[in-house]
Parts: structure tokens; sequence; C-alpha cells
């Protein structure tokens, strides 16, 4: 009786400790699991193409996952990204489809593992510019050779038959500050730097849904030797960029609130503080709201979105190997 008792009095105790111990169990294996992820460098493009990234860094899905993000980097433009791709610096980025293509027939080791979006460029100009045949005889901005707006830009040239064009080159918040001050007449922008510009009172002429059909806006790229090494990393990556295109498509409104506040913390890579910092400050919810609504945002890619790329840089001198689209996409991992 007196047994009965003392076991009746223990076994509350002896089951909290078991309990403890499971818990510590759990605990301590999780730390472990998570140590093991290698430490990941994110890159993006500093715009509103690079959402579904903008969602998953706001929302902890990358934490969610036990991904850990040694650094989260946006640069000014995606030829600068392509740079920081080239260095090593970056295992995995969203970034222009163009300035991808051309790192990797430049010999960066790098795959395509999804779209993020189609579309997402403009063409925007002083108020008395109305139409694209207005386009001759202007000073036209655009950013560097093999960049995305590059890309728009040479396809309208040649569709158009444009000529007696005087071009320079800038990053898309210098275009912004020189079309203020007249040093330019259009500008070849992204999104959200062209809906910005509009906002300043220039006129959008064409979006490159209108020049362009089918246009293949940005990649999700990941290194190579990341997918060799952790390819269920990669997958758990991909999907967490589906589930933000997802979020985007459901809720609209909420994910350019988002995407907002996460513009306004930015600190873009390439591009001087003092242009830079007065265009963050204009940028609202509005803004945002409408550009993103520019842009089609799509996880969907095939080879021929690729081969269309590459031979039209072969054209423009970008690309003078022998690439091919198994090249650059791996499609284990897209849906």
């Amino acid at each position: 009786m007196r047994m009965e008792k003392m076991v009746k009095k223990q076994f509350p105790i002896l089951l909290g400790s078991i309990t403890i111990v499971f818990l510590l169990i759990l605990f301590f294996t999780s730390i472990t699991n998570f140590k093991n992820e290698p430490k990941l460098g994110l890159a993006i493009e500093f715009n509103t193409h690079a959402a579904p990234a903008y969602i998953a860094l706001e929302s902890g899905w990358y934490s969610d996952e036990r991904i850990e993000l040694n650094s989260f980097e946006s640069y000014v433009t995606g030829v600068a990204l392509a740079s920081a791709l080239s260095r090593g610096d970056v295992q995995v980025a969203y970034i222009c489809a163009g300035p991808a293509i051309v790192a990797k027939a430049r010999g960066v080791p790098i795959k395509i593992v999804s779209a993020t979006h189609k579309y997402g460029y403009s063409i925007i100009a002083k108020p008395e510019i109305e139409d694209i045949l207005d386009l001759k005889e202007r000073k036209i901005g655009c950013a560097s050779e093999g960049g995305q707006t590059d890309l728009f830009l040479q396809y309208t040239i040649r569709k158009f038959n444009i000529t007696d064009i005087e071009i320079r080159r800038m990053n898309p918040p210098k275009l912004i500050i020189a079309l203020i001050t007249g040093q330019i007449d259009v500008a070849f922008l992204p999104e959200h730097h062209a809906t910005l510009a509009e906002s300043y009172g220039f006129n959008c002429i064409a979006t490159s849904q209108a020049i362009w059909p089918n246009m293949l806006g940005s990649v999700l790229i990941v290194q190579e030797d990341l997918i060799d090494n952790n390819p269920e990393l990669v997958k758990k990556l991909v999907e967490i960029n589906d589930r933000g295109i997802a979020f985007i498509k459901k809720s609209p409104n909420d994910a350019s609130i988002i995407v907002t506040s996460q513009l306004k913390i930015s600190n873009p890579l390439g591009v001087d503080e003092s242009i830079i910092s007065p265009q963050i400050a204009e940028l609202d919810h509005h803004i945002v709201k409408k550009s993103m609504g520019n842009i089609y945002y799509t996880n969907h890619i095939n080879e021929k979105d690729i081969q269309e790329y590459i031979d039209f840089l072969r054209v423009l001198g970008y690309v003078k190997n022998d690439l091919k689209p198994e090249d650059l996409i791996d499609m284990r991992f897209i849906n």
C-alpha cells in the first residue's frame, strides 16, 4: 500500500522529467538541423520585380523553412547583380532574364529554377512625346548593355525601325533625374521606377507587354553547386517563390503594402544615396500597387522563352557561344 502511494506520488515527477528530456532532445535536434543548413547570400534587383522575395522576407518564410540568409542585398540593376554572381558573393538571386543569360554565357555557374514574372518595363517620356514613332532623333536613356531595359530598347528600335537616336547609359534612379533635368527626352525603365517617373508628370507611351508579346521578365537563379549539394534546399526556395506569387494574386493590396515597406527600408547597391533616398521617400502604397499591376507575376517558364532570348542576344553580340536553353534551366524544380 505504501509502495503504491509512493509510485502515485512520484509518477507526475517522473512524467514531467521525461517530457522535459524529450523537449530538450527536440530542441537540440532542431538547432543542429538549422545549423546544418548552409548560410545563403540572396540578392534581388531594387524594384517591384522582386516582390515575391520581399513578401517572403517580411512574412518570415525563409526562417520558417530554416533557411538562414547570410545576406539579403538589393542591387540597382541586373547587370550590377550579375557582377556579384560572377564573384561568388551570391548563391541565390532574383534577376532579369537577360543579365542572367549573359552571365551564364560568360561562364558564371548558375541555373534558372523558376520564373518570377513577365513584362514589367515601360517607355517613359516628356509630356509632349506621345507616340513611339516620336522617338526618332531623341536622347534616350537606358541602363547598361546586356541589361533587360537595354534588350527592350533594342527590340523596340528594330520593331519600329527607329533611327537617329542618342543613347545615354545610366541606372534607373539616375534616368529619372535625367528626365527631370532635361538631359534626356525618353527613358526605358523597369517597374517601379517607371510608375514613379509617371508620378512626376512624365508620360508612359508604351509598356513592354504592348511591344514584346509574352516577354519573360525575371527569373530565380541559384549557383549550380547549391543544386548539386542541396537540392532539397533549392526546392524550398522555389516553393517560397511560388507562395509569394500566389499571395500577390490572392491579396494584391496586402502584397503591395508589404513591398512598399520593404522598398522603403532598402539600401540598394550601385547608386549614390543622395540620388536614391529622395526617390525612396516619394514611394507610397499607391505608386507600388500601380507598378505591381503592370507586372504579370508567374513561375511559368519554358525552353522556348529562353531560346528567344538567346537568339536575340546573339543578334546583339552579347552572347557568342553555343549556349542552349537546357544549359540554363533545371526543370526539376519548376512547377
